[in-house]
């Protein structure tokens, strides 16, 4: 019987897993706030799907931030390595663009002194931040299923 060692979740992996959740949630948030306006049933549906993707979130953000081996995992070399690599880069590009958007408003207005009569130069940001914050998905599912992978193949080694 091979013994494999178990690859634990660096403290920073746990933040960056935490705020890049964080981000999706804020994100859901807004996107109620979008639909509230409207009193029809029919934007229901949206809103309660999106009332449970948060709840799953705050879940998932919980347990997480609970337990310091929530995110732990086999260690595997090879394609599994991979996957948890991009993820971990997918996770952090996230949590970055996450951060920055919770901040870049004074930054920003420090930086650009003079804007211009139509503010491209926010529009470009706003645009890059976003391209940013679209990294989650796939960094939480690149990340996930390298665990879910390594889970399988100790499986199969026992």
């Amino acid at each position: 019987m091979d013994q494999t060692t178990t690859q634990s979740a660096a403290p920073s992996v746990r933040l960056i897993y935490c705020l890049t959740i964080a981000g999706a949630l804020y994100a859901s948030a807004g996107m109620i706030w979008s639909q509230l306006p409207h009193s029809s049933l029919r934007f229901l549906w949206p809103i309660v799907g999106t009332l449970w993707t948060i709840a799953i979130g705050l879940w998932r953000l919980f347990m997480v931030a609970s337990s310091s081996t929530r995110l732990d995992a086999p260690e595997y070399g090879g394609a599994i390595r991979a996957l948890r690599i991009l993820g971990i880069i997918g996770l952090s590009l996230s949590a970055l663009g996450f951060v920055i958007r919770l901040v870049y408003r004074p930054i920003l207005h420090a930086i650009i002194t003079r804007p211009s009569d139509d503010g491209v130069e926010y529009f470009v940001f706003g645009l890059f931040l976003q391209m940013a914050l679209a990294v989650s998905p796939p960094g939480i599912l690149l990340f996930e299923l390298s665990r879910l992978m390594a889970f399988e193949r100790s499986q199969r080694e026992r």
